[in-house]
């Protein structure tokens, strides 16, 4: 994000205090402010601050940057490689000090490709995907086995038109199964706003793959918990939920 400190407490200060005083708030953070990295566990770690230490150590590889200015939550696993997700630490303390102003009580902080991961996971298979759209930044989420079907790993992906096309879209997936060596899936399932645009615009006859909107309110599709949840809440010090 751009915004200095200060625009950033009047924006979101702004926003809590049309929404209510003294209310318990969950916050969903736009996939452009988040960094999101596949991690692989060291071997015979026997600590959590090892799985910590490799997740630091991937970020500062994959970004060139220290991690002290960001926080990290992850899936944490010490026999597969597992998604971590980074967060300005300012984001998140101007998050906090804007629930203390207006009274409120920040009880969750959420990525929204974690968010609806966990929403959705039960429709998410090799065959299944899911990617999360903002604009024109699409989070793909590329997923493999068909047993046990897993994450492994995660591309933001920019579209050259704000809501594309299915044909560009469907040409994205393709390229990123080809980069991960894993067939591509014949299902994508795009959340968020922007999805329904996107949607609208007609696929050709011949592409493989189907693009599907959601965009229903995370925790309001009523699936139960199958699968591995995703890395969510940045509220309790790095503890995920």
């Amino acid at each position: 994000m751009d915004a200095t400190p200060g625009l950033l407490d009047q924006s979101i200060s702004a926003v809590l205090a049309a929404v209510g005083r003294g209310l318990p708030l969950h916050a969903t953070l736009s996939d452009e402010i988040v960094r999101y990295f596949m991690v692989t566990p060291p071997a015979n770690n026997l600590r959590m601050q090892d799985l910590r230490g490799a997740a630091d150590m991937r970020f500062q590889t994959l970004y060139g940057e220290s991690v002290v200015p960001w926080q990290v939550v992850a899936d944490w696993q010490a026999d597969l490689p597992f998604l971590a997700c980074a967060v300005p630490q300012r984001v998140l303390d101007a998050l906090r000090a804007a629930a203390t102003a207006e009274r409120g009580r920040l009880i969750s902080v959420t990525p929204a490709f974690a968010a609806a991961w966990n929403d959705l996971r039960r429709d998410i298979s090799s065959d299944a995907w899911l990617a999360t759209l903002s604009g024109g930044t699409l989070t793909l989420g590329v997923i493999a086995g068909s047993v046990q079907p897993r994450l492994v790993a995660v591309r933001t992906l920019v579209l050259q038109d704000t809501y594309g096309s299915t044909d560009t879209l469907c040409d994205e997936v393709a390229r990123a199964a080809l980069l991960e060596n894993v067939p591509p899936p014949a299902l994508l399932h795009i959340h968020g706003q922007s999805s329904v645009a996107l949607q609208s615009r007609s696929a050709s006859p011949a592409q493989s793959i189907v693009a599907r909107a959601c965009v229903a309110d995370i925790g309001e599709s009523g699936h139960s918990s199958d699968g591995v949840p995703a890395p969510a809440n940045f509220v309790q010090n790095g503890a995920t939920t």
